[in-house]
């Protein structure tokens, strides 16, 4: 993309006083100039992928000149501790160069990493049951203003998502999206997981990598939002949109449990038993307690068991093909398997 500049004016809302500015577009910055007093300069910087979605304003006593356009440009402005946030301006640019700045910018918001349909799973019931209002209030807007339409499920049971996904043409979206706590992405893993392995020829109880080529994103609406803050750095709902929206992705580790040379299950947070799985088993028990269940596992902990075991693991890392390492054994009695942590290597 070349280097353009466009003689503009900037405002924060319509309708409002706007200062000329300089308005400079690469393929990878938006930088907008403006002269202030005692020939001082302010400049401000957007990264191009920060960039979200332009939508013509209806304008009235704001524009003076009929040959002027307006526009409102949405990006993602970025505060500490890893907090995104969605901000705006207004743009007043001469009809004649309007054209080039406006198929710029939309080849920018509509690359082909953005999604534009989306498979959205609520649960309704999970954390402080507003799985639901987050998604009204916080989640819907955003995705209205990038022009992503989306299919809402709100889920009724257990293994809904199984059912909805087993009929479901997976061409037609770009990601799947969970409104939930760390259970439901985990059940969603396991949905995916298990149509798409034999769509990619692989036998469901043969232990292999994994394969699935559909993203899923996450919305924390849970109790722990555990994976949510290990991959954005906080448990920030509108983060956590915005992430989806820019088409970021991020690799995830899963692991897979077979016994008796059947699959078992799909793990993809942590994978462990003993003193781990009954604490979390107790922590299910009292689901109906909401976040406070989880001092239930405190039982399972004070009353603990050591447990004989005998575990050999293999490393495996995926180049032009798998490549299987040394056997690691761990065996002798005690409390609890040490959890295999499914996102770190």
């Amino acid at each position: 993309m070349d280097t353009i500049t466009y003689k503009m004016h900037l405002s924060r809302k319509a309708g409002v006083t706007s200062v000329p500015v300089d308005v400079t577009l690469t393929e990878k910055v938006l930088t907008w100039t403006s002269e202030l007093q005692f020939n001082r300069v302010k400049v401000k910087s957007i990264c191009t992928n920060d960039l979200l979605a332009i939508h013509p304003v209806k304008t009235g006593s704001d524009v003076v000149e009929s040959d002027v356009m307006t526009f409102r440009l949405f990006f993602v402005e970025h505060f500490p501790h890893r907090v995104m946030k969605m901000n705006s301006i207004v743009l007043s640019i001469h009809h004649s160069d309007a054209l080039s700045f406006l198929t710029k910018i939309n080849t920018i918001v509509k690359g082909p990493q953005k999604p534009r349909r989306l498979l959205v799973f609520i649960n309704p019931i999970s954390g402080r049951k507003k799985g639901t209002t987050v998604y009204r209030k916080q989640m819907s807007p955003l995705f209205r203003i990038c022009g992503i339409s989306v299919d809402v499920v709100v889920t009724r049971r257990r293994r809904h998502i199984s059912s909805v996904l087993e009929t479901y043409d997976l061409t037609t979206i770009d990601g799947i999206v969970t409104v939930g706590g760390d259970g439901l992405y985990s059940e969603c893993v396991n949905a995916l997981l298990r149509k798409q392995q034999p769509n990619n020829d692989i036998e469901l109880d043969t232990p292999s990598s994994p394969v699935s080529e559909i993203p899923i994103g996450i919305i924390p609406a849970g109790t722990g939002n555990v994976l949510v803050e290990f991959l954005h750095g906080n448990k920030d709902t509108e983060t956590a949109v915005l992430h989806i929206i820019k088409g970021k992705t991020t690799p995830s580790n899963v692991a897979g449990l077979y016994q008796n040379r059947k699959l078992t299950v799909f793990a993809g947070l942590v994978l462990g038993f003993g003193l781990c799985g009954e604490m979390v088993r107790d922590c299910e028990k009292m689901r109906w307690l909401g976040p406070t269940r989880h001092s239930a596992p405190l039982k399972a902990f004070f009353q603990r068991r050591t447990i004989d075991l005998d575990v050999t693991s293999k490393q495996t890392t995926t180049g032009t093909k798998d490549t299987v390492g040394q056997n690691c054994r761990l065996s002798g009695p005690m409390y609890s398997l040490d959890m295999w942590d499914t996102n770190t290597r």
